[in-house]
């Protein structure tokens, strides 16, 4: 089974969307956890179920969390059995995250 971890960045993103679900909309973030507690499950099982992300660095994957409307970006070095998460980001947003 593949190991997934959070980079520091995908970290402080997760703060910011709990902080403005808490100011905004108090109920989507258990609903938001939950979505991406169940990508977390999918990723560890099929790594590669993302689609490559075409506008990012080579081997960047996303994987969109249908109800909650982000995307999870990420990486996956098979070697490692490790998935790393780089950013979490809302569709909705004009531009897409740097991802390095």
């Amino acid at each position: 089974m593949t190991d997934v971890r959070f980079a520091r960045r995908a970290l402080g993103e997760l703060e910011r969307i709990e902080t403005w679900c808490q100011a905004n909309a108090t109920g989507l973030w258990p609903k938001f956890v939950a979505e991406l507690a169940q990508a977390v499950r999918l990723l560890r099982v099929v790594p590669e179920v993302g689609a490559e992300y075409q506008a990012g660095p080579v081997g960047v994957r996303r994987l969109l969390l249908e109800r909650a409307q982000f995307y999870v970006y990420y990486r996956y070095h098979p070697t490692k059995a490790l998935v790393v998460v780089l950013a979490i980001w809302s569709t909705r947003r004009r531009r897409s995250p740097s991802l390095r």
